[in-house]
């Protein structure tokens, strides 16, 4: 598993992926069925042929730019893991951001009141 970890994040890095370990990670253990956790203690079975085939599959098209969470069919969004697809939009970590700003107003205001939120043209 290490020499697979390996080069798979060598790929990733030599084709510029901005944080190639992490992505290596994801996408072994979607395909082979394991945690990130399993894939980096090198507890993570060594992919059947079928699923080495799914994984050099998986990364020439990361490799063209396809995004994770499309190869993977999800992506983790403040504690939920969304299922994603190219017809939906992938969440992104700076969102959690305004989830917590709303989180905070809502908080903070005075007993009785309801703040107004609006939800305009964001997809």
């Amino acid at each position: 598993m290490d020499a697979l970890l390996a080069g798979t994040v060598q790929r990733l890095r030599d084709a510029g992926i901005s944080n190639p370990a992490l992505e290596a990670q994801l996408i072994i253990g979607a395909v082979v069925g394991a945690t990130r956790a399993q894939v980096i203690c090198g507890l993570a079975p060594m992919p059947t042929p079928v699923q080495s085939e799914q994984l050099e599959q998986w990364l020439r098209l990361r490799l063209r730019g396809c995004p994770l969470a499309y190869l993977r069919g999800s992506q983790e969004f403040y504690g939920l893991d969304l299922a994603c697809a190219p017809s939906t939009l992938i969440p992104r970590p700076e969102t959690e951001l305004l989830v917590d700003i709303a989180r905070e107003t809502l908080a903070s205001s005075p007993p009785g009141t309801h703040p107004l939120f609006a939800d305009v043209g964001t997809g």
